[in-house]
């Protein structure tokens, strides 16, 4: 669940699934190129869904975080003067995490912080932004079609996190 550098360290992370006696008799094992281990229950399957769930939000970070310095770099502002910007945002994901799963283990979306209506506009924003200076909008305008359906079902006043219920592509 990290970069190669940080194998064996105390921020790695081994996800397992199995037997649960198996899993305790041979934790530190599992655990020595890692600082940690999280066992994820007897469903040999769910190890992997969090590790794709977790490459999943680590692809989409990594490109917002190109996209960011792109802007940034056409407008000849240095992307190490920027680079520290960003830790005001990743600082507040885990309480944003925390939230959101709790709303999805509810379904209550109480839109009072953002909602897909507003959150349409702020990519918007970004749109004009990145068209302006010739950049690639594909990532942005996956964001808006998604605030797009999520308002379109009636959730435009919620919670950022109702859009979780327009990413199914069945029905």
């Amino acid at each position: 669940m990290v970069p190669t550098q940080l194998v064996g360290g105390p921020r790695a992370l081994i996800l397992c699934a199995g037997a649960r006696p198996v899993s305790e008799k041979y934790e530190t094992v599992i655990e020595a190129p890692a600082g940690r281990s999280a066992y994820r229950g007897e469903d040999h399957g769910l190890a992997a869904v969090y590790d794709l769930s977790m490459l999943d939000l680590f692809c989409a970070s990594v490109s917002g975080l190109v996209h960011a310095f792109a802007p940034a770099r056409e407008d000849k502002a240095a992307a190490t003067v920027l680079a520290p910007y960003p830790n005001s945002i990743t600082a507040i994901l885990p309480d944003i995490a925390a939230g959101m799963a709790a709303a999805i283990g509810t379904g209550n979306y109480d839109g009072e912080q953002a909602n897909p209506s507003m959150m349409t506009a702020s990519v918007d924003h970004l749109l004009r932004m990145s068209r302006d200076r010739g950049l690639g909008t594909g990532r942005l305008e996956a964001i808006k079609a998604v605030a797009g359906r999520a308002a379109a079902k009636g959730h435009g006043a919620d919670d950022w996190v109702s859009t979780i219920e327009v990413l199914e592509l069945r029905g």
